[in-house]
């Protein structure tokens, strides 16, 4: 077992592990809670709408004391039924309860008029993720190399969220202090079945094939009240009740084969939807719709020595929209400039990728590189607007094709017995086109992350590191990078048994904070945003172990049930931005 306490000039927070193995049983768990303190994070943002009569201009500006709480949970558990039968489980849980009390300025400039009011934000956000799993595998006797697994998995992702805006001097806009109620949720149930055997007596040839089933309902139940004086009254316009079922059904078969030096994969899987949509409230119209995809993938690799290798693959993938891109719910509540909400009629994008790799592994140093070329031709991206009303609407659309070609490399350098440098980097060049809107943008990024770990006299560990990002290009714009240095010291006393840390965690460039900025141009707007976030932080970290060490060991089958890839969280500068709702 392992029981940690932490404390931060931020916040505070603790964790405890525990794991146990009896006979065919084994388990371990392992929980953390923490507080973390932002107060001061602000955003300046700037919407100028171009126009023949002249530029209409909104600007706001405000501050917010956030308030993060986070509690996370992990549960395995094995039993070994006898040596060719293992049951085996997990379950994780992860939430937030967020809450962020905003004072806020905005002015709206026009040729016509010109006026501006101000106000204050209390949001309560709460954010859940559940995830179980069973696992049953089978093995056969005389034939270790074939398997069955069977497989079930669970999840569910409930959030809520409480927003009420008082607003003040904004009667030029016949606004009201308002409040909005909204909740959602996305629930899946998953079953899927995995057999591998060797072909032949030989096992450099196996067939690995299965078939996996999931059932996905995303839901939204938002209501939307206008204060009118003396209490909140319910508004049909804008609240919303959404009902949004996915079905997916799959099957794959994979072949995988070693030739001397060669290793060859390839296999295919196809991909069944069928999704059924329904409004209970709000505006909308239901639907049904149901299409297939065939998903390939083959990859390459020669071993040149023991310890060098190069590859060459190609892969497909599918990335369906989730609950944030799909929710038709529109929100101009929050801030009466601005309008943002899903687009139902979103499709599962795919991207292509073809990479090829080298590796090297010696004593001394491990590089792992990878050339990697991308396309996507039906691509998801967010998008903004102005309608006739001088509201800068948001939403998403399958609108993009985007190229993207890449180099990555991992390097670790052991120097010797007490040192190690590492790096992980990538740069690359992406150029994004949008037919639906006549727009392209292109540009050059990248990400690394150098850090030394040493042990230092008197049995002292310092780990440093440096994370480094440049502009993140989108179709209507860019996203600002970031600099960040983290460095700790570690000591250990009771056989190591007790071990203290403190560590340091501080932006890497002027000003008060850590600032993201983030641009957006269509043909008629810009809009300018910058979020600040004061980042420096001192913490400490007291962690004993105790009990028998490594004694337990939790079994996992072979297989298991990945995920589907979903589109369904925001970009650091639309949560941030989310954040310093007005």
């Amino acid at each position: 077992a392992n029981v940690t306490l932490q404390g931060s000039t931020r916040g505070f927070g603790g964790g405890l592990y525990y794991s146990r193995q009896k006979g065919k049983w084994a388990f371990s768990v392992n929980g953390n809670a923490s507080r973390t303190d932002t107060d001061g994070t602000s955003l300046v943002s700037e919407r100028i709408q171009k126009l023949e009569a002249g530029d209409f201009i909104t600007r706001t500006s405000g501050e917010a004391d956030v308030r993060t709480p986070l509690y996370t949970g992990n549960l395995s558990l094995s039993y070994e039924i006898d040596s060719l039968n293992l049951i085996s489980a997990a379950a994780g849980f992860l939430g937030t309860r967020l809450s962020y009390n905003t004072l806020f300025n905005a002015s709206f400039t026009s040729p016509m008029m010109e006026y501006a009011y101000a106000g204050n934000t209390l949001t309560s956000t709460s954010v859940n993720n559940v995830v179980a799993n069973v696992d049953y595998q089978h093995t056969w006797a005389g034939l270790p190399q074939r398997s069955l697994v069977v497989s079930y998995q669970f999840s569910g992702a409930p959030s809520g969220n409480l927003i009420t805006n008082t607003i003040d001097g904004a009667a030029a806009m016949g606004l009201a202090d308002r409040r909005t109620d909204a909740f959602t949720n996305s629930v899946s149930h998953i079953v899927q079945a995995d057999f591998s055997t060797p072909l032949g007596a030989a096992s450099a040839h196996t067939l690995n094939m299965g078939t996996k089933f999931t059932a996905r309902h995303n839901l939204s139940d938002q209501s939307n009240f206008i204060f009118d004086g003396s209490e909140y009254i319910y508004t049909p316009e804008g609240s919303l009740e959404y009902d949004f079922y996915n079905n997916i059904g799959a099957l794959y078969a994979e072949y995988d084969g070693k030739f001397g030096s060669f290793g060859l994969k390839a296999g295919a899987r196809y991909e069944h939807t069928w999704q059924n949509v329904g409004y209970a409230e709000g505006q909308g119209k239901g639907f049904r719709l149901d299409y297939g995809n065939l998903v390939p993938v083959a990859s390459v690799q020669y071993n040149i020595s023991q310890f060098q290798n190069i590859g060459l693959s190609y892969n497909m993938r599918i990335s369906r929209p989730g609950i944030t891109y799909l929710n038709p719910y529109v929100d101009n509540m929050s801030d009466p400039t601005v309008k943002t909400y899903g687009n139902t009629d979103l499709k599962a994008e795919t991207a292509h990728t073809v990479n090829a790799v080298y590796n090297f592994f010696s004593p001394k140093w491990i590089v792992s590189m990878t050339l990697r070329q991308g396309f996507t031709g039906d691509g998801i991206s967010q998008y903004s607007f102005y309608d006739d009303e001088h509201i800068l609407n948001t939403t998403y659309g399958n609108i993009i094709s985007t190229s993207s070609t890449g180099l990555n490399a991992f390097v670790t350098w052991i120097p010797g017995q007490k040192t190690r440098i590492m790096f992980n980097g990538e740069g690359s060049y992406t150029d994004i086109r949008s037919k639906a809107l006549g727009q392209s943008n292109s540009g050059w990024g990248y990400s690394a992350l150098v850090g030394i770990q040493q042990v230092l006299p008197w049995d002292l560990r310092l780990s440093a590191n440096s994370i480094f990002s440049g502009r993140t290009v989108s179709l209507q714009g860019w996203t600002s990078g970031m600099r960040i240095g983290i460095v700790s010291v570690t000591k250990g006393f009771l056989e190591d048994r007790l071990s203290l840390s403190i560590s340091g965690i501080s932006y890497l460039s002027k000003g008060p904070g850590l600032t993201i900025e983030n641009v957006s141009q269509g043909k008629d707007f810009v809009t300018r945003t910058a979020t600040t976030i004061p980042l420096q932080m001192l913490s400490f970290n007291l962690s004993y172990s105790f009990g028998k060490q490594d004694n337990a060991t939790v079994k996992k089958s072979r297989k298991t049930i990945e995920e589907d890839i979903q589109l369904n969280s925001k970009s650091i500068s639309e949560s941030l931005g989310s954040m310093m709702q007005m």
